[in-house]
Order: C-alpha cells, then sequence, then structure tokens
C-alpha cells in the first residue's frame, strides 16, 4: 500500500464532507451513502478500504416501546387481583428483563421480533506486528427524542435510572398486590407511567428527525482518520481504523467487528474509541456502563493517566466513569479487550446531544485536534510498553 498522501490533510475534509449528508442514521441510505463516502476518502489517503457488512435493528425505540408495552399491561392486569395477576407478573418480569438486556447491550430473544436491514463498517488494516491498535469511531447518527431537549438532557441519566427502578419494582408491586389490595391503586400508576413511555418512543419514530451529527460523531470519524495517518508506515505496528455503521441502535457494528478478532489477541489489543470530541472539555472514561459498570483494563487507564499528567498538551484533560450512555467499546471491554474511550463532554453531557443543532458551526477544530493528539500519544505508549514487555 502506498503512503497516505501527506498534502492532504484528511481531518477537516472529513468532518465537512460528513456533515453535509443532512443525517446518517442508522441502516438508511444515508448512512449507506456516508459509508461510501468514507471508503472514498480512505482510498484517497492511500489506505485500502474494506467493508464489513451485518444486520442491524433499524433503531432501538421498538426495544423500549416493547418493554414498556408488556410493563404497561403486566401493571394492568396485576391491579385485576384475580389469576389474571399471575399474567401480569410474568409480563412485567419479561418487560424489566428486556428493557435491562437491551440496555447492557446483552443479547436477548426478543430481538429477533426488532424489524432489521443491512448496514456496514467500513475499515483499513496497515503495518505488522504482534500488538494491534484498533481506531474506532462510529459514523451513524441518531433520531432526536423528547428527553434530549437542551432543558431536560442534563436530567436523562435520572429518568434512565428511575425507568429501570421502577420496572423492577413492578413485578414486586403485584405480587404485594395479592396480600394488600391497596396497592392495586399503585399499579394503576405504574401502568400510566410504562404507558407515556412507550407512546413518548413510539411518537419518536413516527415524528422526530435524524440528526446531523457534526459532533456525535463527524467530530470522531475525522480524528480516528487524522491518527490513522499518523500512525502510518511505522515499524511494529498493526493498526486497524474501523469506522462502525448503527452505534446508536446498541453498538452492533463494533460487535460485528469483535466476532471476527480471535481470543488469543484480545490481550495484546488496544481499542482506541474517540465518539463526540468536536466541543467541550476532554475526558478518557475507565470505564462505561448504563447499568453494570465495565472497568476498562488497569493498563490501558495508567498509561493514559500518564499521558493526561503530560504538560505537553498544555490542557487539562480528565478521567471519568462513564455511566451517562454507552460507547462502542462496551463489547469488547465485556470481552476482555484493553479499551479507552475519549470524549468532549459539557456540564456532564456532549454539547447539543442528539439534538437538531448538532451542526458543524458547533464544532471546533481545535478541540477535534486536542483529542488527536491525545490519542496519539497513548497508542504510542501503549505500543512502546507492550514491546518493552
Amino acid at each position: 500500500m502506498s503512503s497516505p498522501t501527506s498534502s492532504t490533510r484528511p481531518l477537516e475534509r472529513i468532518l465537512r464532507g460528513l456533515s453535509k449528508f443532512p443525517h446518517r442514521g442508522s441502516t438508511t441510505e444515508e448512512e449507506l451513502a456516508a459509508a461510501q463516502f468514507l471508503a472514498q476518502e480512505l482510498n484517497l489517503q492511500g489506505f485500502t478500504p474494506l467493508e464489513q457488512r451485518f444486520e442491524s435493528p433499524k433503531t432501538y425505540s421498538w426495544n423500549v416501546v416493547g418493554a414498556a408495552g408488556l410493563l404497561t399491561l403486566g401493571a394492568i392486569f396485576g391491579a385485576d387481583l384475580s389469576e389474571v395477576s399471575r399474567l401480569g407478573i410474568a409480563l412485567e418480569v419479561l418487560g424489566a428483563w428486556w428493557l435491562i438486556a437491551h440496555f447492557s447491550l446483552s443479547k436477548h430473544f426478543m430481538d429477533y421480533f426488532i424489524p432489521t436491514a443491512s448496514s456496514q463498517n467500513v475499515l483499513t488494516r496497515f503495518g505488522k506486528g504482534e500488538k494491534h491498535l484498533i481506531i474506532m469511531a462510529h459514523y451513524d447518527t441518531a433520531k432526536s427524542a423528547f428527553l434530549y431537549h437542551p432543558a431536560r438532557v442534563k436530567g436523562f441519566r435520572l429518568n434512565f435510572i428511575i425507568n429501570i427502578a421502577l420496572a423492577v419494582l413492578a413485578p414486586i408491586i403485584t405480587t404485594l398486590a395479592q396480600y394488600f389490595n391497596d396497592f392495586a391503586v399503585v399499579l394503576y400508576l405504574f401502568a400510566l407511567f410504562f404507558g407515556v413511555t412507550a407512546l413518548i418512543f413510539f411518537l419518536r419514530e413516527r415524528n422526530e428527525p435524524f440528526v446531523n451529527g457534526a459532533n456525535d460523531n463527524a467530530s470522531g470519524v475525522a480524528a480516528a482518520c487524522e491518527l490513522a495517518s499518523r500512525m502510518w508506515g511505522q515499524p511494529n505496528t498493526r493498526v486497524t481504523l474501523l469506522l462502525t455503521g448503527c452505534e446508536e441502535v446498541g453498538a452492533v457494528g463494533a460487535k460485528a467487528f469483535l466476532g471476527t478478532l480471535e481470543p488469543t489477541e484480545f490481550a495484546d489489543t488496544l481499542v482506541l474509541n474517540l465518539d463526540n470530541i468536536g466541543k467541550g472539555n476532554l475526558y478518557f472514561a475507565t470505564g462505561e456502563g448504563m447499568l453494570e459498570y465495565v472497568p476498562y483494563a488497569k493498563e490501558a487507564v495508567e498509561i493514559a493517566r500518564e499521558v493526561a499528567r503530560d504538560g505537553n498538551l498544555n490542557n487539562n484533560i480528565t478521567e471519568l466513569e462513564f455511566r451517562l450512555a454507552y460507547f462502542d467499546t462496551l463489547p469488547f471491554a465485556k470481552a476482555g479487550v484493553p479499551c479507552l474511550s475519549l470524549i468532549a463532554l459539557e456540564s456532564g453531557t456532549p454539547p447539543n446531544w442528539h439534538w437538531p443543532t448538532d451542526t458543524l458551526e458547533h464544532v471546533e477544530i481545535a478541540c477535534i485536534e486536542h483529542a488527536v493528539d491525545f490519542a496519539e500519544q497513548v497508542a504510542w505508549k501503549w505500543l512502546r510498553t507492550l514491546q518493552l514487555n
């Protein structure tokens, strides 16, 4: 493979090129067109682009609608205080399990009832060596939603915890209602709550637009491509640039690629993920999980801490336990692959997160460059440390 064109800087061109698409919604024609654009860009840079096809749900909303619908019916049946209440308990247990399994990115049989469509990862591989660096960023975009409104988004985590807590409580309350009839009133309130939740996500699919996604995650894709161009041609360096589809509907592209790795190479691999890095203060995650927290490998986290303390970067970079949502790294981390994810936040959330204002004019090139500089130092320190071992 020829060297990437040194006179062409991919960062700004890819950022602007992806932002020209109205959106890159998971499994849509626009996502496919964006994948083709990225393949052309990689080819222009001298890389050999590859495509990995997979099937993916079109949205995560139907998981929420389905789980909330079961919880609604279960609460109504449970409040009946007759033989049908046993069915209510079963429906509530199934609904709570479905909700928890989905947001833990765990495989579950209810997935077979969710409509799917074709999607793709775009990737390229270069270099040789025992150590493997995967530079990852997702290029798809999400639909907006009621909870992502700027006035409500800071309560996103709290709202999620309340939903999970009530889902777990529902079958317990239904059981208590068989012995204490006054709990039946509470169950009708549960039915109202989960019924409204199901309606909100149903209307999301009918009415809400896909966002442009300049920050989430054209910024990360541009940074990943820039980092790959810096890594090219270095000795004893095996790199995969992985641009994933369908992150927004359950890290489906990341799961598909994980399935191609041999478990014997997990320990010598670092997945370096860049997500929402176009505005705000830069953080590196030490682990993630909306419910079960999955810490990243200690050796990777310690290297990030060392780089963050390095005065050469001339900026404060903070670590955090990321519990707001999930990254594409979560399937890798659960499998035991060393990971790091970078994200920029303002007041605890990505700026313009999943909202129509996530457009190019709200992205700062300097923030992306800062993330690339940090990621590059982490990558080299990781590779040197492993080579010394």
